[in-house]
């Protein structure tokens, strides 16, 4: 836990250099008031956007069913059935595809972040939560959230850091797509 609080808590500063916000001798802050105003408007464009998500997923949630049948009023009833059939099926596949996506991301992003952990490697955690939104992106999103990690080694590591993630960036991608993906999407 310690180390994932470190790594959370570990920002770069106004050039670039990695600070631990803990250790007064690494925190530079050049105006204070400049640094405030920055802070509280990311503090608060974070808490909008978990409020605005939340309450939107809410009413989605709990008003789709009266939206849908809104949407549908005005199809003649005599085709009504089928387009309810055929709106049911495309949710439902769309949430397995979503769900699985899911499932396949978390893998990669949990890999990515044991591994990097326990190499000693800067930004584990925002490289995996990274890596889970990336596996949305079809073909490429779980490739570019290793090749991250990669570099990161490459910047930060030593040879046996570089090595250990070349090897794991070759092997998850492989492991992901060709057996992963199966047996999820399988199901």
């Amino acid at each position: 836990f310690d180390y994932v609080f470190t790594d959370a808590m570990t920002i770069p500063d106004h050039r670039g250099r990695r600070t631990r916000l803990w250790i007064k001798e690494e925190v530079e802050i050049p105006d204070p008031q400049a640094f405030m105003e920055h802070l509280v408007t990311n503090i608060v464009g974070i808490v909008l956007v978990l409020l605005l998500g939340g309450f939107l997923t809410f009413y989605f949630i709990r008003d789709g069913g009266r939206v849908w049948r809104g949407l549908t009023s005005a199809v003649p009833s005599e085709r009504r059935g089928l387009l309810d059939a055929a709106g049911t099926r495309a949710v439902d596949v769309l949430g397995g595809y979503m769900l699985g996506t899911a499932a396949i991301s978390a893998f990669g992003a949990a890999s990515q972040w044991v591994i990097m952990v326990l190499l000693g490697l800067p930004f584990a955690l925002p490289l995996a939560v990274l890596g889970l939104f990336a596996g949305f992106i079809p073909y490429v999103g779980g490739f570019i959230a290793t090749s991250l990690a990669f570099l990161v080694a490459v910047a930060v590591g030593d040879s046996t850091d570089i090595v250990v993630m070349f090897i794991y960036t070759i092997v998850v991608n492989i492991i992901q797509g060709n057996f992963v993906t199966l047996l999820v999407y399988g199901k």
